[in-house]
C-alpha cells in the first residue's frame, strides 16, 4: 500500500483528502419571507389593537411550514396576543352597552313606579274628598252597611297599570276591618 502520489501524478488529479470530508459548498442562507411577513403583520395588528391580527396569524402558520421558523413562530405567539386584545376590547364593549341597556331599563322603571305613587295619592286624595263630601251631607257620620267583624271595600275604584293589570295589594283589594 503506498501513501505516497507522486509529482506527476498530482497534477493531472484533483487533490485528494485523506482522513476528511470534502469541505461544505457555500450555501446562500435560506429566508422565510413568510414568517418575516407575518410577524411584520403582528406587530402592526398589536399597533391597531389586534384587528390585523387573526391575517398576521395564518401568514405566520404558512411561515412554520417553511425553514427557519424562528420569525414565523414570534409572528404566530404575538398575533395570538394581538387576537386576546381584540376579543378582549370587543367583550368589554359588549359588556359596556348590556350595562346601558340596563341602567335605561332600571331608569324607566322607577319613572312608572313615580308615575304610579302620583296617580295613586290623586286616587286617595279623591276618595278622602268623596268621604269629607258624604260626610258633610250626612251631618259628618258615615254608617257602615256591613256587619260588625266583616270587611268592606273603602276604595271601590281599581287602580290599573299601563297593561291594564290591577295594582291592589296582595289580598285582592284595599279592606279594613269594620266595626
Amino acid at each position: 500500500m503506498v501513501f505516497h502520489v507522486p509529482y506527476s501524478q498530482r497534477q493531472k488529479h484533483p487533490p485528494v483528502y485523506i482522513g476528511f470530508e470534502t469541505p461544505p459548498a457555500y450555501r446562500p442562507r435560506r429566508t422565510n419571507w413568510w414568517g418575516i411577513s407575518g410577524l411584520l403583520l403582528a406587530f402592526g395588528g398589536l399597533i391597531t389593537c389586534g384587528f390585523f391580527s387573526p391575517v398576521a396569524f395564518l401568514i405566520s402558520l404558512v411561515g412554520l411550514g417553511q425553514r427557519p421558523r424562528k420569525t414565523a413562530g414570534a409572528g404566530t405567539v404575538i398575533s395570538l396576543v394581538g387576537m386576546g386584545i381584540a376579543a378582549s376590547l370587543v367583550m368589554g364593549s359588549y359588556s359596556n352597552q348590556m350595562q346601558r341597556r340596563e341602567f335605561a331599563r332600571q331608569k324607566m322603571q322607577a319613572i312608572e313606579v313615580a308615575q304610579q305613587v302620583e296617580q295613586g295619592t290623586s286616587l286617595l286624595a279623591s276618595a278622602v274628598s268623596e268621604l269629607e263630601g258624604f260626610r258633610n251631607e250626612h251631618d259628618g257620620e258615615v254608617k257602615s252597611t256591613a256587619s260588625p267583624g266583616r270587611r268592606m271595600d273603602v276604595l271601590s275604584r281599581g287602580f290599573r297599570d299601563r297593561h291594564q293589570n290591577d295594582q291592589r295589594n296582595h289580598r285582592g283589594c284595599h279592606q279594613v276591618e269594620c266595626g
